[in-house]
């Protein structure tokens, strides 16, 4: 997850920068059986697109990207809650070691 030495710190402050920049809201985790992660920088994508064999295609889904220092791992019935709006995970579709997105669906109130 984390590189070594130098060039691992030079890594983890990139992301951390790049985050505390793009963050869109500080939200809660909630995941199912832990208690919940307040105060969480989050960047909501709510074009949330897909590469696939067939090119590119737009979803109804609204990505959550966040940083894995913050929470490590999200799965399928997890929350993110934003303000009043809660926003289910139904599947992490990117993990690079460092930063996160899952692919939610916002509930209605």
């Amino acid at each position: 997850m984390s590189a070594p030495g130098r060039f691992g710190r030079l890594i983890q402050r990139l992301h951390e920068r790049g985050q505390e920049r793009l963050s869109d809201a500080v939200g809660e985790f909630r995941g199912i059986g832990r208690p919940p992660i307040k105060g969480i920088p989050l960047q909501v994508d709510r074009n949330l697109s897909y590469d696939g064999p067939d090119g590119v295609f737009i979803t109804d889904k609204v990505g959550i990207s966040w940083l894995a220092k913050d929470v490590p791992t999200a799965s399928r019935g997890d929350l993110f809650v934003i303000g009043s709006s809660r926003y289910l995970v139904e599947k992490l579709i990117a993990n690079d070691g460092w930063l996160l997105t899952a692919a939610t669906i916002e509930e209605e109130a």
